[in-house]
């Protein structure tokens, strides 16, 4: 991985990879050789490196394969058992509430990664002409694929799809892709917080047979890559990947600060809903509605703007956390339903803004065993409680490495600790700490006590 440093960024990656490929000692420009008719008749890949003993091919991806899931997703949204959300929702979020929730996950997958997909066929292809038109059979086949267009495709959705690609076999068992032994993912549409002020892009060498001459190549030529874009190279780990977030690159525009969206981001920076269980959150809505709702209608009175103002932030809130959770809105369709029915028989009663905030501000309690992020989606895993003090190990990534360290947070700032949620960083980080604790006694205690 790459830290970066924006100044250098200039031109679209595919372009600074082609002028960062022709710069190396070894390396031919297919198309720039005296070549027969039939070699420039022939769809060839573009370069040869180290003595013609590797055939490279360049790749972007360039469709926004959005729209892929859109047309999926579309009409399963008609469906009798079809959620109602609010604002956008991950796929992933959206299907769990779907009886065949799994068979919609493999369909949107494949739908995604159909590009990766083509441009892995094709490049397999060109690299097998190339062989054929210039005698050179032993020569291994490397594809670069680079990404800094389409931001649904994170680099471990990339990654995986590769992977499959390299064990997909034929009818009659051999591997389908024989001319591709490696493929150098380069992408900047994700990154990872590697230390404070420094983020770093992903740059990751996949192969079926980890000890080709074709990765050996892709990792002889990381540390150039990033020397070429005046970046500092962090070999991260393996194991530690999945504790981490891909973040997606984002555009900020200077005309989103409304006031809704203005609300979002404070409750993103403090999601103080997030220690409620569903019953609890349950609760919260119907009397956050209760307060919120008659002041909604045609020609209500507005006593007093800032208890309305400050209603429409907390429903804000509300709706942020839902759609974190993925809440499926049809829940509360019996809140909705009574409430309608009070209105109209003029019994509902007045709800005061204390009650909803105190009904909010739930004492968060941290568990032994349990691991949570904070504002900064920094982890920890709380080893142990004693006399109002949490004991949480950090688990993070500074400067490429991994750091380790033992916190002491006491009881008045658990508030700002919240459980993680997603399956696979679960999955991920408790495997870490296995081998920390095997590793080290003193965690090892620390968390059995």
């Amino acid at each position: 991985m790459s830290g970066e440093n924006k100044g250098f960024r200039q031109g679209s990656l595919e372009t600074r990879m082609l002028r960062f490929l022709e710069t190396r000692s070894g390396t031919e420009d297919i198309d720039k050789l005296p070549l027969t008719a039939r070699q420039l008749a022939a769809k060839k890949a573009d370069y040869f490196l180290r003595k013609r003993s590797v055939i490279c091919e360049v790749k972007s991806l360039q469709t926004d394969t959005k729209q892929k899931i859109d047309s999926i997703l579309k009409p399963l949204l008609k469906r009798d058992d079809a959620p109602v959300f609010y604002g956008e929702l991950e796929f992933e979020k959206v299907t769990k509430h779907f009886h065949d929730g799994e068979t919609i996950r493999r369909k949107v997958f494949e739908a995604l990664t159909s590009a990766v997909e083509d441009q892995f066929e094709k490049a397999n292809r060109q690299i097998r002409v190339t062989k054929r038109e210039f005698s050179l059979p032993a020569a291994a086949g490397v594809l670069v694929l680079v990404n800094d267009l389409v931001s649904v495709l994170s680099p471990e959705l990339i990654g995986h799809k590769i992977q499959k690609l390299f064990q997909k076999r034929t009818p009659q068992g051999s591997f389908r892709f024989i001319e591709l032994h490696a493929v150098w993912l380069v992408s900047e549409t994700h990154f990872i917080q590697v230390a404070a002020n420094l983020r770093s892009l992903p740059t990751i060498a996949l192969s079926r047979d980890r000890n080709s001459l074709a990765v050996r190549i892709i990792e002889s030529l990381q540390p150039k890559w990033a020397r070429f874009n005046g970046m500092p190279l962090f070999q991260i780990d393996p194991h530690l990947i999945g504790t981490f977030d891909f973040k997606k690159e984002k555009k900020f525009s200077p005309t989103s600060q409304t006031r809704h969206s203005l609300w979002r981001r404070q409750y993103v920076e403090r999601p103080y809903l997030r220690p409620m269980n569903e019953s609890e959150l349950e609760n919260y809505y119907g009397l956050l509605m209760t307060a919120l709702t008659p002041g909604l209608f045609k020609g209500a009175a507005v006593e007093d703007p800032d208890r309305a103002i400050s209603l429409m932030e907390r429903f804000i809130h509300f709706l942020e956390e839902a759609r974190h959770r993925g809440i499926d809105q049809k829940q509360y369709a019996h809140i909705n339903h009574a409430l309608g029915t009070s209105i109209r028989n003029g019994t509902v009663s007045r709800v005061e803004i204390s009650e909803i905030e105190n009904l909010g501000n739930k004492r968060n309690i941290l568990q032994r065993g349990i691991f949570y992020t904070n504002v900064h989606g920094e982890s920890y895993r709380c080893l142990q409680l004693k006399e109002g003090t949490a004991t949480l190990l950090f688990m993070g990534l500074h400067m490429g490495k991994s750091l380790d360290a033992v916190v002491g947070v006491n009881e008045p700032k658990w508030a700002y600790y919240w459980p993680i949620t997603d399956i696979r960083k679960l999955e991920a980080l408790e495997a870490r700490f296995a081998r920390l604790a095997e590793k080290n006694s003193d965690i090892r205690q620390l968390s059995t006590r």
